[in-house]
């Protein structure tokens, strides 16, 4: 087993292939941030366990982000378990908090689509959710649970019937043509189908739907990241600096822009976006900055003065 000690003072255990965490492993990060389990080429990246905050995540990861399905208890005893995209939930989930239980779909960390609420008295309510407002009581017959179109999509994608996910998610379409959410899955399925020009197509249709400047922030970093697998680094500078200035996302916005700025440069401005994005949290970028021989040490957010 070996062992890696980094400048910021991160110790690593474990498998190496390259001089890169490649295998099994555990990393204790400064702070008492600690992850152990799958790595390849340096990212967290298959089944894993992540503490940090006193939050603990255990399940899937892709690429240094939990994407997938897994549970995380986090630090006041809330607890999620179901699916997440880009470190947040994302797919069908079930949300526990103070002896209540949410059960239904979640898009972006939002609750979005048919779910229901168990209250701690043993009370229920049903309803639909958009955009993590509830927009009002729906029947559900308890027989048989429905299953939305969010749900048989994922399910389809999984599969790898990306075709079929597009079948289902161009339905959604017809049947709510001003919901950007819907543009925005089909778009993640044709990128999976590695149809790009219909995926930046629908992102570009989404973000036009999004009044919200986080959705926006989130459709511009997708399509950039399209825009990436294209080698259209002008337009990845155009979204991400579209991303920043909304406000929102700026870990995501920062990691991606500093990928236009390694290949358009100058390659100095890759280096400080991904201090940026290190700053806010994102240990991507801190792989990033390690993969260019720089060792860097986030700084630390101010914690505010009670009283």
């Amino acid at each position: 087993m070996a062992k890696l000690n980094f400048k910021d003072g991160s110790v690593y255990e474990g498998d190496l292939v390259d001089d890169k965490p490649h295998g099994k492993g555990k990393q204790i990060f400064p702070g008492g941030t600690v992850y152990e389990g799958d790595w390849v080429d340096g990212y967290f990246n298959g089944k894993g366990k992540l503490t940090e905050d006193g939050s603990v995540y255990e399940g899937d990861f892709f690429k240094g982000k939990i994407q997938g399905q897994g549970i995380i208890v986090f630090a006041d005893g809330n607890v999620y378990e179901g699916g997440f995209a880009n470190n947040i939930f994302h797919g069908k989930g079930k949300y526990s908090a103070e002896g209540s239980v949410f059960e239904g779909v979640f898009i972006e960390g939002k609750r979005h689509g048919k779910g229901k609420i168990t209250y701690a008295d043993g009370c229920v309510e049903e309803g639909k959710w958009e955009k993590g407002k509830f927009a009002g009581n729906v029947e559900i017959n308890s027989e048989e649970i429905p299953q939305t179109y969010i749900d048989e999509g994922e399910q389809l994608i999984e599969q790898g019937d990306f075709d079929g996910a597009i079948a289902v998610y161009t339905e959604a379409i017809s049947n709510e043509p001003e919901d950007g959410f819907n543009y925005q899955l089909r778009a993640d399925a044709y990128k999976k189908n590695c149809d790009l020009d219909n995926a930046i197509a629908d992102y570009t249709k989404a973000i036009s739907l999004y009044d919200d400047d986080e959705d926006r922030a989130m459709a511009y970093i997708y399509r950039a990241i399209a825009y990436i697998q294209k080698g259209e680094y002008h337009n990845v500078m155009a979204d991400t600096n579209a991303a920043i200035k909304t406000g929102h996302l700026l870990d995501n916005a920062y990691l991606t822009r500093g990928i236009a700025y390694l290949n358009l440069g100058p390659i100095g401005q890759a280096f400080e976006d991904w201090k940026k994005a290190a700053d806010l949290g994102s240990k991507g970028a801190l792989i990033k900055l390690e993969e260019h021989g720089i060792k860097y040490t986030p700084l630390k957010k101010k914690k505010k003065r009670s009283g």
